[in-house]
Parts: structure tokens; C-alpha cells; sequence
């Protein structure tokens, strides 16, 4: 059966799913949402986005100036038009590193305004290392001349802390976000995942979404069973590279002579530095145990800070 929803002929379930970042996003993202032939849905890896990019993009990111609703309002009428859909799925892990979320929230709730939101979350302690080494670790946004140059793990997180609105420190304060969306959706319509039930308890994992999607846990099981979709820096890439940095002339001689060696081996892993612990742990203990209340969940379990 089918309802309108602000002009727009919706699916019977409506899934936003907003991350959070480090979480197994994409493998969700390509292997399922993508895949699963009772799902319409919209995000990165589905269908034509190439062509749909620049509306999504603006609808989390960009300022009203730049927003057309009635453009995303179309786009997502014809996908929650396709034929065989049980639900409706919009996903994208950048609404948590967007500087203003609630700015998002709300556009959704005009939009999809029945949605149930899906935030998976993952321990504060162990998100920091994996996205230091994916994101962090070289420079980005600065001129060619410096770009991709090493950071070490320490002089990155001092930087992040020293700016949180601008960096990945509020991505990952997941009761704000449980906040933002709660308000314009209703508590009743969140939902929260945990990431290491996917490493840990897989089984529950998929029965989580599959409660939310409305099919058979087995099925999910299927697609994104074992997968993995990032390439990982290996620990030699990544030793190498620091190396670079202090000896660039040396390292650029024998890099073409390495070649494959460097690209494989193990997935490259780093351990948080002095004193960064407890100041990861002061600064999300507070919120982690909010959302620890609110959810029932119980995060200490896994070790989250709280």
C-alpha cells in the first residue's frame, strides 16, 4: 500500500540511514541498498548517480541558495515509484561531517517525513585510528605542492580538537546527531545499529536490518556476508610513507623499485597517542552515555567511552 507524503507517492517503509562514518557505510551502501531487489534507493553507488550526485549532494551539504526542493522532491517521487519496492532507502554518511546536520534534518523531515533513521555507531576509541590512517593521514585541501603530505597521528588529532566544527571530532558525537534527527522524526523513529555487533554478532546485525527493511535477515546476510569494499593503506604503504617525509629524496629513488611490495602485507594500523585516550574518552563519555539511556544499548560492552 502506498501513501503521499508532500506530494510524493512513498514506499510503505521509509529508511534514512545517515551513517555513521567508519561504520561499513559503503559495503551497505554497494552491496545492499544497491542490491537488493526490493529496495528503491538513493545514495551513493545506486543507480545514475552520476546524474543524481549534484541533488544529493546540494540536499545534505549546501545552503538554501543552492537547495531546490521541489527537484529532490521529484527525485525521490520517482524512486519510491519503481515497481516491486518494499521501502525506500536514502543514504549518505556525509550528513554527520556536515558543519550544519539540522539544517539537513529538517529538508528530510519535509521530504520524508514517516522515515525511520538508522545511525550505526562504533567506539570513538576505535574510529579515530581507522580514519586517521584512511583520511587523516595526508594532507587534503592545501596547495598542490603540499598535498599528501604525511601528518603524524598526533599533530592531526591537535588539529582536530583545536577546530571540532570543522574537522571529524562532531561526526562522531553520536547524541547530538541522535538529538537533531529524534526532534524532527520523533524518538520512536530512531533507530541505532552498533558496528561491532557486524564484527562480533553478525547475526543480531542482520536481524537489525532486517526488522528495519522489511526482509529476510539471511538475505542480508547474503550481500554483505564477509565483504569488505574500502582498499585498505597497508602498514607497509604506510610506513614508507612517513618515512617520505623525513627522507624524501632517499624514499623517491626506491619507490619504483618496491612497487607491489608496498601495496601488500597487512591492513596498516596505528595506536592512539599518549594522552589522546583520555581526552577522547572526557569528550564523548558524556554523550555516550545519553544515547546509552536513551537506546538502552549497552556501549560499555564494547567499550565505548562512558
Amino acid at each position: 500500500m502506498e501513501a503521499d507524503c508532500c506530494g510524493i507517492r512513498i514506499a510503505v517503509k521509509h529508511v534514512i540511514h545517515i551513517g555513521a562514518n567508519k561504520t561499513a557505510s559503503t559495503l551497505l551502501q554497494r552491496r545492499l541498498f544497491a542490491c537488493h531487489p526490493t529496495l528503491a534507493y538513493l545514495g551513493e553507488d545506486c543507480r545514475d548517480y552520476g546524474l543524481m550526485k549534484p541533488i544529493l549532494e546540494t540536499l545534505v551539504q549546501k545552503d538554501a541558495s543552492y537547495y531546490d526542493e521541489s527537484r529532490t522532491r521529484d527525485l525521490l517521487q520517482k524512486t519510491a515509484a519503481e515497481e516491486g519496492k518494499g521501502a525506500m532507502v536514502f543514504s549518505s554518511e556525509d550528513i554527520l561531517t556536515s558543519r550544519h546536520p539540522s539544517v539537513c534534518a529538517t529538508r528530510l523531515g519535509r521530504l520524508m517525513p514517516t522515515a525511520t533513521v538508522v545511525l550505526v555507531l562504533r567506539n570513538q576509541l576505535t574510529v579515530w585510528p581507522s580514519w586517521y590512517i584512511n583520511h587523516g593521514a595526508y594532507l587534503k585541501g592545501v596547495p598542490r605542492r603540499y598535498w599528501r603530505r604525511p601528518v603524524t597521528f598526533d599533530d592531526w588529532l591537535e588539529y582536530c580538537f583545536a577546530f571540532p566544527d570543522q574537522t571529524p571530532v562532531e561526526a562522531m558525537n553520536y547524541w547530538r546527531h541522535w538529538q537533531i534527527f529524534s526532534k524532527v522524526f520523533g524518538a520512536e523513529n530512531m533507530k541505532v545499529l552498533l558496528y561491532e555487533d557486524l564484527i562480533r554478532s553478525p547475526d543480531a546485525y542482520y536481524a537489525g536490518w532486517a526488522e528495519i527493511l522489511g526482509i529476510p535477515p539471511e538475505e542480508i546476510a547474503a550481500l554483505i556476508g564477509g565483504q569488505r569494499e574500502r582498499t585498505r593503506y597497508t602498514q607497509r604503504r604506510f610506513v614508507f610513507d612517513q618515512c617520505k617525509a623525513t627522507v624524501p629524496m632517499a624514499c623517491r629513488l626506491v619507490e619504483p623499485f618496491l612497487g607491489s611490495w608496498l601495496e601488500s602485507g597487512r591492513t596498516a594500523q596505528v595506536s592512539l597517542p599518549p594522552g589522546r585516550e583520555l581526552q577522547i574518552k572526557e569528550y564523548y563519555a558524556p554523550g555516550n552515555r545519553a544515547i546509552a539511556e536513551a537506546t538502552g544499548l549497552c556501549l560499555s560492552l564494547y567499550g565505548y567511552p562512558v
